[in-house]
């Protein structure tokens, strides 16, 4: 149980992990990183958005990369979250010019947790090409269903439909993900898929079959619920 989600989304191969999407996408963060840290593994979160405040790990604000070696060396804690500052328990984006630099702790058997809304200010092209990374984009089920329901009634029959439908899908997904910035940028990164809440067999049925159209933009597609530990690839 305490590895399901970690064998399945290869935390092993990649050490630095970018999430984006709604807001499952920090509960699947949270959880893989626990995950990690039951195999060994420091984990420091990043972000370029406001994170809620987190129930587990320590919060490290502005620290200078040569004392964040220092604490991954010596303190037991295998999770850090690092900020510029805590606000409304919001914690802010880290400065972007620390960002190159701490990702050079690698070193230290550590996984990087990127959680991202948008490509402004993102400066780790460099650093990306060095470092097995992959692109988890999260979405509740709730959240997608009534706009796939909308895309379903107004299809007209003529029209080719896995095209259409993966256009829909950018168009939706795109002010979460920005999917052309690493297309752009790490062609080749792994890129998954996970759509959160799919709680039952008719939850199943409604977007199993929208999901297999969707296979050309993502490496894997899954499925499932994170708080009953349930995740199924397509």
């Amino acid at each position: 149980m305490k590895s399901i989600f970690y064998n399945q989304l290869q935390s092993e191969e990649n050490n630095l992990i970018f999430f984006c999407g709604d807001e499952s996408s920090e509960l699947l963060a949270s959880l893989l990183s626990r995950e990690m840290a039951s195999h060994d593994q420091n984990i420091l979160f990043l972000s370029n958005v406001p994170l809620k405040y987190p129930v587990e790990g320590q919060i490290l604000v502005n620290i200078e990369p040569a004392l964040l070696r220092q604490k991954l060396q010596t303190e037991g804690s295998p999770v850090f979250y690092l900020c510029s500052a805590i606000e409304h328990e919001k914690l802010l984006p880290l400065d972007s010019e620390k960002w190159s630099q701490i990702l050079h702790l690698e070193d230290l058997n550590v996984r990087f947790i990127f959680l991202i809304s948008n490509a402004e200010k993102f400066d780790l092209y460099s650093v990306m090409a060095e470092k097995q990374a992959c692109m988890i984009s999260s979405f509740n089920f709730s959240n997608l269903e009534r706009t796939l329901e909308k895309f379903l009634s107004d299809f007209k029959a003529a029209e080719k439909f896995q095209e259409e439908l993966t256009k829909h899908w950018l168009k939706t997904t795109q002010r979460f993900c920005p999917q052309e910035f690493f297309s752009q940028h790490s062609p080749n990164i792994k890129r998954f898929l996970f759509v959160n809440q799919v709680k039952s067999l008719i939850d199943e049925n409604k977007i199993m079959g929208i999901l297999r159209n969707l296979t050309d933009l993502y490496d894997k597609i899954f499925i499932g619920d994170i708080n009953d530990f349930k995740i199924k690839e397509i």
